[in-house]
C-alpha cells in the first residue's frame, strides 16, 4: 500500500508482493457426515483454497512480517536446505540491514513445507488482518483469526468474526471427499473422486485418478518374473510437484492436492481428542506413508509442537463472502419542502444506508457476477490503477477474474463507479446476490429495467420499477436523509449543523472530509477516508458521510448540450466546504475519482 510504505519511510523496492489465493466455493449445506468415519458434517457454505498455500505465496508473507525480526520462528532453515523441498531461501541485506526471502528457481508453485501448526495460523492472521507489513505482533501476526499472543504451542481456538482461517476437520473432509449435489450424496474413499487407489503419473494429462504419493508396483520384468518397483511422481525437486499438477484429479469442488504431495494441517474438533493434539490430513509424496495415506479412514495426529517437516504443508478456507447492510429508518412521513430549494418532501417512510457503498461490499458483487466477463463494464480500471484512491484489485486466473479489495481499504467508500453501476448492484441485491453472469438473473432487471444500458452521453437514467426493494434514492430522499431536522426544518450541512463542519481527522464531532482534510499522520492528502471516520458526526436521522468524501448519485438529470448528466450530491474530499451545503449539487456524465453511492430501501 503506497500510503502506508511512505508514513513508515519503507522502501518501495522491498515492499512485500499482495498475495492472492484462489478459493472455490463449497455448497451442498446442512450435508450428512460420512458414516465410514463421522467426518465432513458441515452447517453452512464457506470456501477453501483451490491449492495448498504455495512457496510464493509464503514467501511474501516473510517479506511482510519477518524482515527484522523472526522471533515465532515462520521460516525454518530446511525451507532452503533440504534436497527433497527446498523452496525459499534467506539472505541478509546489509544496505537495508534487513533480510530478504526468495523462492528458489522452479519452486514457486510448490506447497510450503516445514510449518508447523502455529505457523499456518500466523499466515490466517495476517491475511485476516489485510496483509499488513511490519514486525510479528497483535496487528500482523498475533491477533485475528487465532488470538496467539505468542504461543508456541496448546491450543487456540478460531475467532468467530474469521475472514481466513484453517479449515476445521469437517470442512477439509467435505471439500475432499464428498461426492456434491445434495444433503446425504456419499462420500469417495480418495479425494480424487475415486474409490480406487490413485495412481501417481504426471504423464497423460487427461488421467482422472492421479496424485503426487509413493507407490510399490508388482511388475514383470524381462524374464516374466514379478518384483516390486518403487514409483514417485517427478518434478525439478525429487518429489514435491506443483500445486497445479494434477488438475484433472480434482476433488467434487475443485479442489486440487488433497490428496498427496503434502499433508495439511487442519483445525481439528477437540472433543474427540487429547486438547493438546494438532491433526493432519491427506497423504504426502514421502515413501513412508504411500497411498493408504490417501484415503478418508487416515487421520494422523501429533502432539508435537514443533512438528515442521518436509512431508506437512497447509491449505486456508474462508467464510463465504455475504453482503450486510446497514440501515437507518427515515421516518416523519408527509414533511414540508425545505422553504430555501424546494426539496426534501417525502410523503413514505424509507430506509437508507446508514453508510455509502464500501470497497468491500462492491468487491462481493464483482465476484458474484463478473468472475467470467464483465460486459457492462462493472469494473473501471480505475479502481484498482488509481494509486492513492484505487481500492480493488483484479487477478486474471485461469480464464476467470477474481477480485480482492486492497489492503486496508475495505472499509472506505466505492468510487469510480457509474449511475449505471450503482442500479445494477440494486439489481443484484433484488435477485438474492446471485452469483452468474451479468444477465436478467443477476443484474439487468429487478429494481431497475436496463437490459445492455451503459454510462452514455445520451443514456439517461432509467425509472426505478415499482416492486424495487433497494434503488438509488430519489433526491428528495437524499436530501430529506442528510438535512432534515425532525422537526419541519432543515440544517445547512449533513452534520446536524448549521456551521460549517471541521475537517479535521481525529477531531470532536462535526467533521467531514472535504477539501483534502487535514491528516495529522494517518492519511495522505487528497484522499478517501473511511465511511465510519467521524463516528461522532452524523445527520438528524443516524446517517454517515453524507457531506464530504465522496458525491452520491441520485436520479435528478439535467441537459447538457443534448447530452446528459446525472446529479450528484453531499461533496467530497476534493469539493471545498460549500459544496456540502443544502443548496449545492455537481453533475456528471460517468463515474469520477470522487462518485460513490448508498442505495435506499422502502419499509416493508
Amino acid at each position: 500500500m503506497i500510503i502506508l510504505a511512505i508514513i513508515l519511510g519503507v522502501n518501495s523496492n522491498l515492499a512485500a508482493a499482495y498475495v492472492f489465493i484462489e478459493t472455490v466455493p463449497v455448497g451442498d449445506t446442512n450435508n450428512v457426515a460420512d458414516p465410514l468415519t463421522g467426518y465432513g458434517a458441515v452447517k453452512d457454505g464457506y470456501r477453501i483454497g483451490r491449492t495448498e498455500v504455495t512457496a510464493m505465496q509464503y514467501c511474501s508473507f516473510l517479506n511482510a512480517v519477518a524482515k527484522y525480526s523472526d522471533p515465532y520462528s515462520l521460516y525454518n532453515p530446511q525451507m532452503g536446505t533440504d534436497p527433497n523441498v527446498a523452496s525459499i531461501q534467506q539472505t541478509y541485506d546489509s544496505s537495508h540491514k534487513c533480510y530478504l526471502f526468495k523462492t528458489i528457481k522452479g519452486a514457486d508453485d510448490f506447497p510450503i513445507t516445514y510449518v508447523d501448526w502455529s505457523s499456518a495460523a500466523r499466515f490466517c492472521n495476517w491475511l485476516h488482518n489485510d496483509q499488513p507489513e511490519g514486525s510479528e505482533g497483535p496487528d500482523t501476526t498475533e491477533r485475528g483469526a487465532y488470538n496467539l499472543d505468542g504461543f508456541m504451542g496448546g491450543v487456540v481456538p478460531v475467532a468467530k468474526d474469521a475472514a481466513w482461517f484453517l479449515p476445521s476437520e469437517d470442512q477439509w473432509y467435505k471439500a475432499a471427499y464428498y461426492k456434491g449435489g445434495g444433503m446425504n450424496a456419499g462420500y469417495w474413499i480418495y479425494p480424487t473422486q475415486h474409490n480406487i487407489d490413485p495412481d501417481n503419473s504426471i504423464i497423460g494429462k487427461n488421467r482422472t485418478n492421479n496424485a503426487n504419493v509413493f507407490i510399490v508396483k508388482t511388475v514383470k520384468n524381462w524374464y516374466g518374473e514379478l518384483i516390486t518397483q518403487e514409483t514417485h511422481s517427478k518434478s525439478s525437486a525429487p518429489f514435491l510437484t506443483p500445486v497445479n499438477t494434477f488438475t484433472n484429479s480434482a476433488g467434487y469442488y475443485g479442489t486440487y492436492d488433497m490428496g498427496g504431495n503434502v499433508f495439511e494441517w487442519v483445525d481439528a474438533d477437540r472433543a474427540s481428542i487429547d486438547p493438546d493434539f494438532q491433526v493432519v490430513r491427506g497423504g504426502a509424496w514421502s515413501k513412508e506413508f504411500g497411498v493408504s495415506s490417501l484415503e478418508s479412514t487416515c487421520r494422523n495426529a501429533t502432539n508435537s509442537f514443533s512438528s515442521e517437516t518436509s512431508a506437512i504443508g497447509f491449505r486456508v478456507a474462508k467464510r463465504q463472502e455475504r453482503l450486510t447492510l446497514s440501515w437507518v429508518v427515515v421516518g416523519d412521513p408527509g414533511n414540508p419542502p425545505d422553504s430555501a430549494t424546494g426539496h426534501g418532501a417525502v410523503n413514505d417512510v424509507f430506509k437508507i444506508g446508514k453508510y455509502p457503498i464500501t470497497a468491500e461490499q462492491f468487491k462481493i458483487f464483482l465476484n458474484s457476477v463478473a468472475s467470467n466477463s464483465d460486459p457492462y463494464g462493472l469494473y473501471s480500471p480505475w479502481i484498482q490503477n488509481d494509486p492513492i484512491n484505487g481500492s480493488i484489485n483484479c487477478t486474471p486466473i485461469a480464464g476467470h477474474f477474481y477480485y480482492s479489495v486492497k489492503p486496508g481499504r475495505k472499509n472506505f467508500p466505492i468510487n469510480h463507479v457509474s449511475w449505471f453501476d450503482a442500479a445494477r448492484f440494486c439489481n443484484w441485491i433484488q435477485n438474492g446476490c446471485r452469483e452468474g453472469n451479468e444477465d436478467d438473473s443477476t443484474t439487468e432487471t429487478g429494481a431497475y429495467t436496463l437490459h445492455g444500458l451503459r454510462p452514455s452521453v445520451d443514456n439517461p437514467p432509467v425509472p426505478v420499477n415499482e416492486n424495487a426493494q433497494y434503488y438509488i434514492p430519489s433526491e428528495d430522499q437524499w436530501y430529506k436523509a442528510a438535512y432534515y431536522n425532525g422537526s419541519g426544518g432543515y440544517h445547512d450541512y449533513p452534520t446536524e449543523s448549521g456551521v460549517v463542519p471541521g475537517n479535521t481527522i481525529g477531531g470532536e464531532g462535526d467533521q467531514a472530509n472535504y477539501n483534502n482534510a487535514t491528516t495529522g499522520t494517518l492519511y495522505a492528502a487528497s484522499s478517501l477516508t473511511p465511511v465510519d471516520l467521524f463516528k461522532r458526526t452524523k445527520s438528524y436521522y443516524g446517517a454517515y458521510d453524507m457531506g464530504g468524501n465522496i458525491w452520491e448519485w441520485n436520479s435528478t438529470t439535467m441537459s447538457f448540450f443534448g447530452m446528459v448528466k446525472i446529479q450528484g450530491r453531499g461533496g467530497s474530499f476534493r469539493s471545498p466546504c460549500s459544496d456540502l451545503k443544502k443548496e449545492n449539487n455537481r453533475f456528471f456524465f460517468a463515474g469520477q475519482i470522487d462518485t460513490g453511492f448508498r442505495i435506499a430501501a422502502p419499509m416493508n
